[in-house]
């Protein structure tokens, strides 16, 4: 067991620390942490995609082609994944996500 240091009385009577600086309160403070501000809202957008290909094609020929060639079930998918409320007739749906296209 080791022993304790005795301590003099004069090393007791150290000279107080100036009080030149006056301490900042925590609640001042501000601190950098390098991160991006950034909120996700969606799913997708966790992942990594923030909206520029959600239609995968900027040609509108080959856009429409897709559309031809989807399910009624992946047309409804989509429509919610661009943000319209899908509707049960497909043609309208059709239109209304050709508007949306060119609309962006």
């Amino acid at each position: 067991m080791p022993r304790k240091k005795a301590t003099s009385k004069a090393d007791s009577k150290k000279p107080a620390r100036r009080a030149s600086a006056k301490k900042t309160p925590v609640k001042e403070l501000n601190q950098t942490h390098g991160k991006q501000e950034y909120k996700a809202i969606t799913l997708d957008q966790v992942w990594g995609d923030d909206g520029s290909s959600k239609y995968k094609t900027l040609d509108e020929e080959e856009y429409t082609q897709d559309l031809n060639e989807m399910s009624r079930t992946d047309l409804h998918a989509h429509a919610s994944k661009v943000g319209l409320i899908p509707v049960e007739n497909a043609d309208q749906l059709k239109k209304r996500l050709i508007n949306e296209f060119r609309s962006t």
